[in-house]
């Protein structure tokens, strides 16, 4: 998209610690902390409305978090109304 390296950093709402992600057009270059995991929340189309723009926002963007290990994004997830999982963010992206 920017044809260009990128640098993604962003708070893990548990711990508080900062999680950093370079990108280029070739994929993840480096995460840190390594072991970084993404949250994917899980949605039920057929219960969800997700007819507008603020509707997903709501329901999908405002869900996903950077968490510095798997064991922050399980803890995050039993608290949250949505399903959601976790994902390596090297896996992801």
């Amino acid at each position: 998209m920017l044809q260009q390296p990128a640098i993604v950093e962003s708070e893990s709402p548990l711990s508080k610690e900062k999680i950093r992600v370079t990108v280029s057009p070739e994929g993840v270059q480096e995460v840190s902390p390594a072991g970084a995991v993404m949250s994917i929340v899980v949605i039920d189309t057929d219960r969800a409305e997700l007819s507008t723009a603020t509707d997903i926002q709501m329901n999908f963007c405002c869900n996903v978090h950077f968490f510095a290990c798997r064991t922050e994004v399980e803890q995050w997830a039993a608290n949250s109304r949505h399903k959601m999982s976790g994902c390596r963010i090297s896996k992801i992206l």
